[in-house]
Formats: structure tokens, C-alpha cells, sequence
């Protein structure tokens, strides 16, 4: 019999070549529908061009929208499940208990990982199973009562949002319309999340936030903050102390920003 270290080699490059096999076939493919709308629009003569430009164009990294986290003799547990990301859309939560991933059991970081490295290529789908905590809000502990759940996990690609019809948000005079229609202020919230959100992770992390914030609310709003002020809002919405900001935090902080630059500018500070 073959030694178990020749056989999980094998698995190992088993998998890497579907894994490259599935990212070349979506490129074949992007690039066929690329050729066939240059040739429809009567530019045949540049399609060259446009396969070059697809063939040349990097990866975008796969993206799973989750982090793990596990303490000296706890199990792996899920935490800063991103907006809008991967494992959001598939139903995973914050605090869910790691059991296994395509079959493979999930103890360990390492078996985390390794399980990462064999199955997170963009479009794969992976069964997922967790155990989640009848109460989430709580810290997981051993013997409390858990719930199987099932998902199919889809990896995708970091993408920045586009949104439309964005309500302005750069004077003092845009900020009471925009506290009275908590659909526009919804979608400032995610406008402003995706625009601070540098690197694409679904999660604002302390440094984005100090470098971004200010940035993203202009000079005129800015100006009626302090380092201070800026060091309080991200103390506010880090209440976890998770070193992130998911999107429900930083729309607290958007808030509460709001209410701040009211106050100052009613006192011509």
C-alpha cells in the first residue's frame, strides 16, 4: 500500500489542478464572451487585443467572508461574518461552532486551514457545518446547547459596491434630511462602508478607519472633528473590541457622527 503521506500529496495535487483548471476555464470562457460582443459591435479587429488584455489581467483573490478564531482548548469558532460577503449569504453567523468543511472535521486552526488551502477557489461550493449557540450573543462554552446547521458555502471574489442615488452627505445643511429618510441614510452607511473598506474584506479595520474616515466625510464635515473625536467613534463601534467594524457598528458610528457635527456647528465650533 502507498505511504498516507504519498496519498495526501496526491490529493493535494489532485486539487490544485482541478482548482486551476476551473479559474483557466473561467477565463476561456470570459474571454469568448468578450470576442463575441467586440466582433458583434463590428470590431473584429481588435479582438486580439481584448484576449491579450484578459489573459494578462491578474486573479482577483477568492473570498470566503469570514474570519476563525480559537482559544487553548475550545473549538474553531466563526466571528466578523462580512456584509454582503460569501458566508453572510449563506446563512453563517457569528459565534456558529466549526464542525467540518466538505467533510473534512474542523478541530483545529490548522484543520481550518488546511481545509482552506484544498477547497477556497472562486465558485466552488462547499458544505459547510457549524453548530450555533441557542444564544449567540454569549461566548461559546463547552456543554451549551447547539443547533446543527447546514450550508452551501460559494467562495467568491472581493468586489467594491456601486451603489445609486447615494443622498449627498459633504455640508451640515445635507445632515437633518438625511436623519429624517432612513432609507438614504441606509444607503450612505453602505456607501461610505464600501468607500473606507480598502482592501475589499467586508470588515473596516482601525487603521482604515483613521486614515478613511475623515476622507470619505469631506473637508467641510471633517473639519468639525478632532483626532479625539475620531479616536471615540471608532472606541464606540469597536464595542467588541474585535479590532473591525462590521457594518451594523459603523452605522452607529455614522450616527453618532451626525449628532456631532449638529451639535458643533449649532455652536460655531
Amino acid at each position: 500500500a502507498a505511504p498516507a503521506c504519498l496519498i495526501a500529496a496526491a490529493a493535494d495535487a489532485a486539487t490544485s489542478i482541478a482548482r486551476a483548471e476551473a479559474e483557466a476555464k473561467a477565463r476561456a470562457e470570459a474571454q469568448a464572451r468578450l470576442i463575441a460582443a467586440v466582433r458583434a459591435a463590428g470590431l473584429a479587429a481588435v479582438a486580439s487585443a481584448v484576449v491579450t488584455a484578459v489573459a494578462l489581467a491578474p486573479v482577483p483573490p477568492p473570498w470566503i467572508g469570514f474570519l476563525v478564531k480559537q482559544r487553548k482548548g475550545k473549538p474553531v469558532i466563526i466571528e466578523d461574518v462580512a456584509h454582503d460577503g460569501p458566508a453572510e449569504k449563506c446563512g453563517l453567523q457569528d459565534g456558529d461552532v466549526m464542525v467540518s468543511i466538505a467533510g473534512d472535521p474542523i478541530r483545529t486552526m490548522k484543520d481550518f486551514w488546511r481545509s482552506m488551502k484544498k477547497h477556497k477557489y472562486i465558485g466552488n461550493i462547499i458544505p459547510v457545518v457549524v453548530n450555533r449557540p441557542k444564544d449567540p450573543s454569549m461566548s461559546f462554552q463547552d456543554g451549551d446547547e447547539t443547533a446543527e446547521v447546514t450550508v452551501e458555502l460559494e467562495v467568491g471574489i472581493k468586489r467594491r459596491t456601486v451603489l445609486a442615488n447615494v443622498p449627498p452627505l459633504r455640508t451640515v445643511a445635507d445632515i437633518l434630511p438625511l436623519l429624517e429618510d432612513a432609507a438614504g441614510l441606509r444607503l450612505v452607511v453602505k456607501s461610505g462602508f464600501s468607500t473606507i473598506d480598502d482592501d475589499l474584506s467586508g470588515l473596516i479595520s482601525d487603521e482604515e478607519f483613521k486614515t478613511g474616515f475623515r476622507e470619505w466625510l469631506g473637508p467641510e464635515l471633517s473639519g468639525y472633528l478632532t483626532n479625539e473625536d475620531v479616536e471615540d467613534l471608532w472606541t464606540k463601534g469597536d464595542e467588541d473590541e474585535s479590532g473591525f467594524l462590521k457594518i451594523a457598528e459603523f452605522e452607529i458610528v455614522v450616527k453618532e457622527t451626525l449628532s456631532t457635527l449638529i451639535d458643533r456647528a449649532a455652536q460655531g465650533r
